[in-house]
């Protein structure tokens, strides 16, 4: 937990760099701020599209997501996850594809 603010702006210029973030326009230090009684023991981030980036034909600035990640997105919106049929050499869901790092801040 940051209390500090001049250590808090140090770490949002630090993630800012290094992660994309898509805020649907709300500021960083918003988003941070209202997550702020969410520790990072409960974060959990996903590799999506199998860590590639799959250009939109629609929109080039943006990513488009193939079946595999969509139903992982979905999974994680309706907890889920657990229930993916998730085997090691699996076609459909590659182990790699639904593997989850916890963040620790």
């Amino acid at each position: 937990m940051l209390t500090n603010s001049a250590q808090f702006n140090k770490v949002l210029d630090v993630v800012g760099k290094a992660m994309t973030i898509d805020s649907g326009g709300i500021g960083l230090a918003d988003w941070a701020y209202a997550m702020r009684g969410i520790g990072g023991d409960d974060l959990l981030t996903i590799k999506t599209n199998n860590g590639a980036f799959n250009q939109s034909s629609e929109n080039r600035g943006a990513e488009a997501l193939d079946r595999t990640t969509l139903d992982l997105l979905e999974a994680v919106r309706t907890d889920q996850v657990a229930a993916l049929p998730v085997q090691a050499g699996s076609s459909r869901f590659p182990i790699q594809d639904v593997g989850m790092i916890r963040l620790r801040w």
